[in-house]
């Protein structure tokens, strides 16, 4: 366990990795069984207290979560894997145990899948138990406000949180610029400070 949430799998591809040995021909069977197992009795085990647990409650293809194409965005990870609520997934296994439980005392900070909402304020009705998703927060300010909403944002007013519905105005999305590469973006040195902090916070190795 340890400060972060999903675990990301690369398929050791032919052709992609540098020492790929499995054939693209076998790439979307072998991610669909692979997908099975770590949902399956393999990746079911008995936590400190006896109980047998699934290690992960969810395994995703990104482009079926995400709605893009491994073509547009191949440095997507094959898998990601949703631990079980309360475990975490390490970047490096140490030792030859696959599975480590941490005394409470010594559990770290982590990430969940389900954040809180909170909203106050005049015309903010007192209730408790609302779901929204994290893209339906930037068009409910904006509707508070009383600013039109960019017909192209994602997410949707949360209605239920106002004592009346505000009146939701859309308006046209301005021309979509093109998307800039980090070239475009950064100098090279700020490029390579960049990387430099992500890689000390264990985004990048």
């Amino acid at each position: 366990m340890h400060a972060g949430m999903a675990g990301f799998l690369y398929i050791n591809l032919e052709g992609r990795q540098p020492t790929g040995i499995v054939p693209p021909r076998e790439y979307e069977s072998l991610r669909d069984e692979l997908r099975e197992r770590f949902l399956g009795e393999p990746c079911r085990v008995c936590d400190p207290n006896g109980q047998t647990i699934q290690l992960f409650s969810e395994v995703h293809k990104p482009e079926e979560l995400y709605g893009c194409s491994r073509e547009d965005q191949p440095w997507l990870p094959d898998l990601i894997l949703t631990p079980r609520d309360g475990l975490a997934v390490v970047r490096k296994i140490r030792g030859t145990r696959t599975v480590r439980w941490l005394p409470y005392r010594r559990i770290e900070g982590t990430h969940r899948s389900d954040g809180i909402l909170i909203a106050t304020g005049p015309g903010i009705r007192q209730a408790s138990g609302l779901h929204a998703h994290i893209v339906d927060c930037a068009p409910t300010v904006l509707a508070a406000l009383g600013v039109p909403i960019p017909d192209d944002m994602e997410g949707k007013v949360i209605e239920s949180i106002f004592d009346s519905p505000p009146r939701v105005e859309f308006q046209p999305a301005a021309g979509a610029a093109q998307p800039k590469s980090a070239d475009d973006i950064y100098s090279e040195r700020e490029l390579e400070q960049v990387t430099e902090r992500l890689t000390d916070l264990g985004y990048l190795e």
